[in-house]
């Protein structure tokens, strides 16, 4: 049987991210290919790249795992505008001159910047002017601690975590506009996570942005992440878990925030959100307003963002695992890459179904996976770390990477009438159910239990005021699927203050294994959304 190595699993991936995009997803004529003069970025490690895209980030993917607090590191706001740029136009800087941007000279990253200076949802953002560097507030860099606090696990076991503080370094404290709890996107290395800026692109990107623009910026791991990394992460179907991990880092932070900026008067707080955590956003949101008194009253709540958030577990992201889910012409579910959606279903599956066993199941994973995809036996190629590890102790490792290997333990597949793509077809099968990835138990007569915590986990706007949070997507997503977006709108239209829908072949970017672009997908579009994010956040 044909396994993916790395290697291979690079290829693939640089591949399918221009092979398969069928319709409305085309090249532009202009521009489409690197001149021999741009400096293309290296050392990728491709399962970094999966959820969320780690291709972001300029610097060598070599996490390091914090155990304990650490003194603040500060961070220049020149250093910030190279890193945005960087992560914009998916680009290296000179390494002869690291402080010499070579960017903007490039014309397919002429072109972004160009369209996104045109939109008025991000304030007519226009990089080329430097508005990192030369934000309004005078702000010369910023502060990242990484911290350690304490939270409850789904029995209620306290247990502690991690997660990154950003501090706006500025004249006038006065003028700070609020604080940002971020959540982040699905990651399959432990170590990357918020209190890790040098070894995650998406810290660094939200970092950029919102602390730039005068925004303190909290980042929550999450249970089962960061110096965590013994438990499992409850992900997706358990949202109040790691909005409560979120409220408690809340709580730690705050006497330093009160030093920083000399006052205890209350200060408005907003969340955000990609992906995994774009639900995360309006659980918060939606979790105290109906129970105002688990906010400390130093935090005002004032508005939340979902970037490309999974907010219909229920229908919209049961129905992406279980189905075929097919880029033709019906297009049911809104993807622009066949490829990338068969690539991820499989992890995807496995942390879900993994904090199901755990947290609901007390740990009977017979009753939730196929057990050959759960026990990675298919050779060298599922080992990590030189060793056969099931998915549970697997995820359990800190600082490890794990997702080719849980790729390698899904192709071919067979369970329940079904079998998982072989390598050959998998960035065009249309065949892609996980049927093949679990136990019969799980699907038989729609399994209750399962669908039971689905729909616990559906983002509930139900009781909040109108215009309480904001919702972002791109058009086609074929990781988290626009339908979601589609759902909430139809579900909660008065508490939707507003709803962007950007056009991804509007912004190409730049494969980092070859010299073509595509459009925009799941795994960059963060980098472009939080300026919408940071434009609404900026209108309170």
């Amino acid at each position: 049987m044909k396994k993916i190595t790395q290697t291979i699993l690079a290829t693939l991936f640089g591949t399918l991210l221009v092979a398969c995009n069928n319709g409305g997803n085309s090249t532009p004529s202009s521009a489409t290919t690197p001149t021999t003069s741009d400096i293309r970025l290296s050392d990728i490690n491709l399962a970094t790249q999966i959820l969320p895209l780690k291709t972001l980030d300029a610097y060598p993917m070599n996490a390091n795992l914090k155990s304990s607090p650490n003194a603040a590191t500060f961070i220049s706001s020149e250093s910030l505008e190279l890193t945005y740029e960087t992560l914009f136009c998916q680009l290296k800087t000179d390494e002869s001159n690291p402080s010499k941007s070579v960017l903007i000279s490039n014309p397919q990253c002429q072109a972004d910047i160009a369209w996104i200076k045109s939109q008025a949802g991000t304030a007519n953002f226009d990089l080329n002017s430097k508005p990192i560097l030369n934000n309004q507030l005078g702000i010369t860099g910023v502060t990242f601690e990484s911290i350690t606090y304490t939270t409850a696990l789904p029995s209620g076991a306290n247990v502690t975590v991690s997660g990154g503080l950003v501090l706006p370094q500025l004249t006038d404290p006065t003028k700070i506009k609020g604080v940002v709890t971020y959540f982040h996107g699905t990651t399959f290395n432990k170590s990357l996570a918020g209190s890790n800026y040098e070894s995650d692109g998406e810290v660094k990107a939200v970092t950029a942005v919102f602390a730039s623009q005068g925004y303190i910026v909290v980042l929550p791991d999450y249970v089962g992440q960061g110096v965590d990394w013994q438990n499992v992460h409850p992900y997706v179907l358990y949202p109040k878990i790691s909005v409560q991990a979120a409220l408690d880092m809340l709580e730690a932070v705050k006497p330093i925030i009160q030093s920083t900026y000399a006052t205890t008067a209350p200060i408005k707080l907003f969340s955000a959100g990609y992906s995994e955590g774009g639900a995360y956003s309006l659980w918060f949101n939606s979790m105290i307003q109906n129970s105002p008194s688990i906010l400390d009253p130093f935090y005002k709540l004032t508005h939340s963002v979902g970037m490309e958030g999974a907010y219909s577990v229920s229908n919209v992201t049961n129905g992406y695992l279980f189905n075929d889910v097919v880029k033709d012409d019906a297009n049911t579910y809104n993807i622009q890459d066949q490829g990338l959606t068969n690539l991820v279903k499989p992890l995807l599956t496995a942390d879900a179904l993994l904090s199901y066993a755990t947290y609901s199941l007390n740990s009977n994973y017979a009753q939730v996976f196929n057990m050959s995809f759960f026990n990675m036996t298919c050779g060298n190629d599922c080992n990590v770390n030189s060793q056969n590890l099931n998915i549970q102790t697997a995820f359990a490792l800190p600082d490890t990477m794990i997702a080719s290997q849980l790729l390698n333990s899904a192709v071919n597949q067979s369970a329940n009438g079904k079998t998982y793509p072989s390598l050959d077809t998998l960035i065009v099968s249309p065949i892609n159910s996980i049927d093949s990835l679990v136990d019969s138990a799980l699907i038989s007569s729609g399994n209750p239990s399962l669908m039971s915590v689905m729909q616990a986990a559906d983002v509930n706007l139900t009781g909040m005021a109108n215009n309480s949070v904001s919702i972002i997507s791109l058009n086609q997503d074929s990781v988290v699927v626009r339908n979601n977006y589609d759902w909430l709108l139809q579900a909660y239209p008065n508490q939707i203050k507003t709803s962007i829908l950007i056009p991804e072949s509007s912004i190409k970017v730049l494969s980092p294994f070859d010299s073509t672009y595509h459009s925009v997908d799941h795994l960059n579009g963060l980098t472009y959304e939080y300026l919408y994010a940071v434009n609404i956040f900026n209108s309170y």
